[in-house]
C-alpha cells in the first residue's frame, strides 16, 4: 500500500474541529468517494 505524508499547520485541526486521525479518515473517505465517482475501483482499477 502507498502511504502519503502531509505536513499541515496545527491550526488546521482546530479550524476543522478534528484531530489528525479523524482528518486522515475523512481524507481516505473523500478519496474513495472521488474514485468511485470517476468509475474506478480503489483495489483493481477501472470498474467494468
Amino acid at each position: 500500500m502507498t502511504h502519503i505524508n502531509l505536513e499541515l499547520p496545527e491550526t488546521v485541526y482546530s479550524v476543522l474541529h478534528c484531530g489528525p486521525e479523524e482528518l486522515g479518515d475523512e481524507l481516505r473517505l473523500a478519496a474513495a468517494a472521488r474514485s468511485i465517482n470517476k468509475g474506478e475501483s480503489l483495489k483493481s482499477g477501472p470498474l467494468k
